[in-house]
């Protein structure tokens, strides 16, 4: 079977649609589609969705930080150069990394009760006591926002020094392996959330510092979750990772709340257009996108921060606004041209009384 442009999914059929790829996607390649046909019956968009699913979780590509075959190459290449992730820290067990940033890792792991946790660990320099403190921080930033977006500290340790925070585990996909399940305005409603999510953060003093599609997960249900705040940029060398630097960080400046507006643009590019950006920064976005995005997505982008979109939060209205806008033009009524007919229709519907109590007169 191969696999087929799906219609867009609702959150509930793209929760079905996970409960099955979760069900099969251990399954050696050739018992998967059998195990598809048995669990879809005679769903054949649902088959479909999740033989995309699939497609994408397996595939090879330039996008391979986006994929768990990306991840897992990552880890590869630094258990070679002698950087392999601990056996445990703390009481945890760990059993995989699955984000390494410049101020940070993230493990998953394990906890006597054998429940799934991600440990956050401080990988700052030796003696850098602003970066441990900015890691710490934006933990703390983030119980206090307590959007369930943002990750939630529910344990503290250490490990060889450095200071980990445990969190609940954010499992679910990345952003590109979701979005071209979803319409326009499901992509913009995903992008919004997580940009309110951040702004609350940046409103505490702290900024995530490693966004990208990476680092924000779509969980069984469709939320958006954040697997890390204060890990800084990945370390892997991958397109993807390149491309989500804003200019800021390439001349070598830390990570602000300016540098996540910038990587929130690029995000939305990548939702918008359902792929990374052929180079960066991000060109126009593709024809296929409507032109209300356009200029939102722009003004998020600009190389200078002065000149970006001030607030986090200004940015999801605008988004929304511009799917209106959008919905209005596929409609053929434009927002304003609505209203003005709607005013016409009112004075000829006048005129046409008064001329017809003239008449009667």
């Amino acid at each position: 079977m191969s696999p087929e442009a799906p219609p867009p999914v609702n959150p509930a059929r793209y929760r079905r649609a996970r409960e099955v790829f979760d069900a099969v996607v251990e399954l050696a390649p050739d018992a998967r589609s059998q195990a598809v046909l048995d669990a879809c019956g005679d769903d054949r968009d649902l088959q479909t969705t999740v033989l995309r699913l699939l497609s994408h979780d397996s595939k090879e590509s330039p996008l391979d930080e986006v994929s768990v075959l990306g991840v897992a190459r990552m880890v590869a290449q630094a258990a070679e150069a002698g950087e392999a992730p601990p056996d445990t820290i703390g009481p945890y067990a760990i059993t995989a990394e699955v984000f390494r940033g410049e101020h940070g890792s993230v493990y998953r792991g394990q906890d006597r009760q054998q429940t799934e946790r991600l440990l956050h660990r401080c990988a700052a320099p030796v003696g850098s006591i602003e970066a441990v403190a900015a890691f710490v921080a934006a933990f703390e930033a983030a119980g206090r926002v307590a959007d369930p977006v943002l990750p939630r500290a529910i344990d503290r340790t250490h490990h060889e020094g450095a200071p980990v925070v445990i969190t609940e585990d954010a499992r679910g996909m990345g952003l590109l392996q979701v979005v071209f399940l979803l319409d326009l305005p499901a992509r913009v409603a995903l992008v919004a959330r997580v940009a309110r999510a951040v702004d609350a953060l940046h409103a505490q003093g702290a900024c995530v510092g490693g966004l990208s599609t990476e680092t924000v997960r779509v969980g069984p249900s469709g939320d958006p979750r954040l697997w890390t705040v204060g890990c800084g940029r990945t370390v892997a060398a991958q397109p993807a990772a390149a491309i989500h630097l804003s200019p800021e960080e390439r001349d070598g400046e830390a990570p602000s709340p300016a540098t996540d507006r910038y990587r929130l643009g690029v995000i939305a590019w990548c939702a918008l257009a359902g792929r990374l950006p052929d180079r960066t920064p991000p060109g126009p976005l593709p024809d296929h996108v409507p032109a209300p995005y356009r200029a939102v997505v722009s003004a998020m982008l600009d190389p200078d921060p002065a000149v970006r979109t001030a607030h986090a939060r200004d940015f999801a209205r605008d988004l929304e606004q511009a799917s209106a806008q959008a919905d209005a033009d596929t409609q053929g009524l434009p927002g304003w041209w609505s209203t003005a007919a709607i005013g016409v229709l009112v004075l000829l519907a006048v005129a046409v009384a008064w001329l017809t109590a003239g008449a009667l007169g």
